[in-house]
């Protein structure tokens, strides 16, 4: 994955940070190309997600398992093309380890490149040995008065893989 970080200078705006984004205060917005075309415009995808430490990959359930986690994920569909992908903008609500990948390949489109939950054949066929998955815009909504000057500024990039 690509793109945009947040971080803190200091202990005392990193702990601010922290605590905004578990407040739901910080909104991350992911492009990525996946192998598919999808047959909606826009989706909320809710699963649960439980993860394997042992070998650093998560499993992706429909319906509440045992140390499962609930993710949401907002979909928008932006381009499709004639080859055999489609690029979408991901919104998430949780930002759990491999959400995006994992939950995108669950339900049948994975992400351009992934060696963990994509297929290798379809890496080869759209020649790409790296994810097309890119954290490009971020928005806050802060409410620490220490913080809300970010509020108005824009946080966007263009992924390296979009032509």
């Amino acid at each position: 994955t690509e793109g945009l970080v947040i971080f803190g200078k200091t202990k005392d705006f990193f702990e601010k940070l922290k605590k905004a984004m578990k407040n739901g205060e910080i909104e991350k917005y992911y492009l990525l190309e996946v192998v598919g075309t999808p047959n909606f415009e826009n989706k909320n995808v809710v699963s649960f997600l439980q993860k394997d430490e042992e070998k650093s990959e998560v499993k992706i359930f429909d319906s509440p398992r045992k140390d499962s986690v609930k993710i949401e994920t907002n979909l928008s569909v932006v381009n499709r093309s004639s080859g055999g992908t489609s690029v979408l903008i991901a919104e998430i609500h949780n930002g759990k380890t491999h959400q995006i990948r994992a939950q995108l390949a669950h339900i049948g489109y994975p992400i351009v490149g992934d060696g963990k939950y994509g297929k290798n054949t379809d890496n080869k066929k759209f020649k790409s040995k790296t994810q097309k998955l890119t954290a490009f815009k971020l928005v806050f909504n802060f409410k620490d008065k220490d913080l809300k000057y970010l509020n108005n500024l824009n946080f966007e990039i263009k992924p390296t893989w979009l032509n």
